[in-house]
């Protein structure tokens, strides 16, 4: 059983698209959603689950929605923020 990440995504447990809404969410949130009293993470959780409802609305419009879908899209959201939190947060430190 392969665990990396690329071998999740190849082996249909992560949907890109998902993860991708995510973290572009993170980075929407900062950079125009900054007023306010709520926490970034919760403002970040908000925004993605709002993209992510189109994004199924879309899906379920195409009939591209499988049974799997709800384990795969909280999968991908997990490694999502995940990578946010570990690789994305770290970079962006380091690129200023």
């Amino acid at each position: 059983m392969n665990t990396d990440l690329l071998g999740l995504v190849e082996s249909n447990y992560l949907d890109v698209a998902i993860m991708i809404l995510v973290i572009c969410s993170g980075f929407l949130v900062k950079k125009f959603w900054t007023q306010g009293r709520l926490d970034t993470a919760w403002r970040t959780l908000i925004l993605s689950a709002a993209l992510v409802v189109v994004y199924t609305i879309i899906m379920i419009t195409t009939h591209e929605l499988h049974e799997t879908y709800w384990a795969k899209c909280f999968v991908s959201y997990t490694a999502a923020t995940s990578l946010y939190e570990l690789i994305i947060k770290k970079i962006q430190k380091y690129g200023k």
